[in-house]
C-alpha cells in the first residue's frame, strides 16, 4: 500500500490530468462551433443575396448609387410617306408627361420628325396635349434644358377648343389644348442622349421620364440625323 502523502500527490496529479483535458476538449469543441458558426452564417448571407439577384457586398466596401446612361429598349413609331412629294413623317407614339397626385394630369407628349425625298431632315418638332388644368399651354416659345443647357423651341402652332358639355351637368366642358414647338438644330440627338430633361412652356412645366427620352431617341435613330429645321 502507498503512504498516504503519496497517494494524495498521485489524486491531485490525476485531478489535473483530468482537468488540462477537460479544457482541452472545452476549447476543441468551442473552435469548432465559432468555425461551424462562420460558415453558417457565410451560407445565410449567399442564399440572401441570391434570392435578392445580386453577389454579396464585399466586407468594409461603401457603396454608391450613380446614374448610369445605358442605350434604350425598342421603342415603335409611326411612318408615312406622301406618294405625291415623296417626304416621309415620322412619329412617336403619344406618352403622358406626368402623373400629379391627387388625380393625374391629363397632358400628352409627343415628338415628330420630317425628311425630304431624298431623305434630308426639313424638321422636327414637340407636340403637347392638354385636357383642362390650370393655367394655359399658349405661349410664343418653350424652354427646354438638357443637362443644363436651356435651348428655345418658337410656338408653330397652338389650337384650343372645349370638349362638349356632359348632359345634366351645369359647368362648362373641359377645355383641350394642343400645341407644336419647332425643335432646334441638333435638339433630337442632344434628348436622344441625355441623362436629365426639363420641359416649361406656359404654365406647363415637367421632367421628361425614360419614356420621353426613348421617344426622341427611336425618332432621332429612324431620321438618321439630329438636327431640326423650322417648320
Amino acid at each position: 500500500m502507498l503512504p498516504s502523502t503519496l497517494r494524495a500527490a498521485c489524486s491531485a496529479l490525476l485531478v489535473a490530468f483530468l482537468l488540462a483535458g477537460c479544457a482541452t476538449t472545452g476549447a476543441d469543441e468551442l473552435e469548432a462551433l465559432r468555425r461551424e458558426n462562420t460558415r453558417l452564417r457565410g451560407e445565410v448571407e449567399a442564399l440572401r443575396s441570391e434570392l435578392a439577384g445580386r453577389p454579396a457586398a464585399d466586407a468594409g466596401s461603401e457603396a454608391q448609387l450613380e446614374q448610369v446612361f445605358v442605350p434604350r429598349s425598342r421603342v415603335s413609331v409611326e411612318v408615312r410617306t406622301d406618294p405625291a412629294t415623296g417626304k416621309t413623317r415620322v412619329t412617336s407614339l403619344w406618352y403622358r408627361t406626368v402623373d400629379s397626385k391627387p388625380l393625374p394630369r391629363l397632358e400628352w407628349l409627343q415628338v415628330q420628325a420630317e425628311q425630304s425625298a431624298a431623305g434630308a431632315l426639313d424638321g422636327a418638332w414637340l407636340l403637347l396635349e392638354r385636357h383642362s388644368g390650370r393655367g394655359s399651354l399658349e405661349t410664343k416659345a418653350a424652354r427646354l434644358t438638357i443637362d443644363g443647357r436651356v435651348l428655345e423651341l418658337p410656338a408653330t402652332d397652338y389650337d384650343t377648343s372645349r370638349a362638349p358639355q356632359q348632359p345634366g351637368r351645369a359647368s362648362a366642358g373641359k377645355r383641350e389644348e394642343r400645341a407644336t414647338f419647332a425643335l432646334p438644330p441638333g435638339a433630337l440627338a442632344q434628348v436622344a442622349t441625355a441623362i436629365s430633361v426639363h420641359f416649361e412652356a406656359g404654365a406647363v412645366q415637367f421632367d421628361f421620364s425614360d419614356e420621353h427620352l426613348a421617344a426622341f431617341a427611336a425618332v432621332a435613330a429612324r431620321v438618321g440625323s439630329g438636327g431640326a429645321a423650322g417648320k
